[in-house]
């Protein structure tokens, strides 16, 4: 899904304080956590959801795929050393992995 590569490859604050085990101030953490589960709604959403709530006559279908971006996104994150974050996720080129 292309909300899931944007989401696993975004560089933010929260990320980069993460992967520095930095303290992260409250309301960034309660903030991501809202965020996702945001996200794992709207990517449920299909296209006839859309038509309905934009009263448009055409739109074209799609394929939903009920990923819990919110666990992969945290298993991402606890794994950081391996995928990167930023330019360096979006590359399989950094990513590193067990052989």
């Amino acid at each position: 899904l292309y909300i899931c590569k944007l989401l696993f490859e975004d560089e933010n604050v929260f990320v980069k304080k993460y992967s520095k085990d930095e303290i992260i101030n409250t309301n960034i953490i309660n903030s991501v956590k809202f965020e996702l589960v945001v996200l794992k709604e709207f990517i449920l959403l299909s296209s006839n959801d859309f038509k309905e709530d934009l009263n448009l006559e055409y739109l074209p279908d799609y394929d939903i795929q009920d990923i819990d971006i919110v666990s992969e996104y945290y298993n991402r994150l606890d794994n950081i050393h391996k995928y990167g974050y930023g330019i360096y996720a979006s590359n399989p080129m950094f990513s590193v992995t067990e052989t």
